[in-house]
């Protein structure tokens, strides 16, 4: 595969990774990050753990470290590359549209299954995660769309190179 592809998939995973490490720290040091942004009532109650924000970042981890290795490899992929732009495109885009969907899911269980103070940790929590995750998902989704489409178009350069 390309160089820019390497480097902008492997800068994007890298994103991915920092943003999983921010979610792990914050789920588990939640109280101290809770008592800073809102009431100290609600750093007192128990433990919540947001499943959407924790599988959401693996799942986007474990799909580019696939794509990583898929592109670091010295196989020849003549003619394929286009496949593996798009389908890992559409793998990236699926996995983000479940997960939206999936947020307001756990929001709902939490509602039924534990009481109000559960669900307002758990709204505090989520939204600390995404505070801190935001520079970082933007950065890495401009990256790997960047890495995807230099996937895409290998092939293209490379006709346009051999005159």
């Amino acid at each position: 595969m390309n160089r820019p592809a390497k480097i902008t998939g492997y800068i994007a995973a890298g994103m991915m990774a920092i943003q999983f490490l921010f979610t792990i720290l914050i789920t588990v040091a939640q109280n101290p990050f809770v008592r800073i942004t809102s009431l100290p009532v609600s750093a007192v109650t128990p433990f919540v753990f947001p499943v959407v924000s924790i599988l959401r970042t693996l799942a986007l981890l474990m799909v580019l470290g696939i794509y990583c290795l898929v592109i670091s490899t010295r196989r020849n992929y003549e003619g394929k590359e286009k496949l593996i732009g798009i389908l890992f495109a559409i793998l990236y885009g699926v996995l983000q549209l479940i997960f939206t969907y999936a947020a307001p899911l756990e929001t709902m269980i939490y509602s039924r299954i534990g009481s109000a103070m559960h669900l307002a940790k758990l709204s505090s929590v989520s939204s600390i995660i995404s505070m801190v995750n935001a520079p970082f998902a933007i950065a890495g989704t401009i990256l790997i769309g960047l890495s995807f489409g230099c996937v895409f178009m290998q092939r293209n350069i490379k006709s346009d190179i051999d005159y």
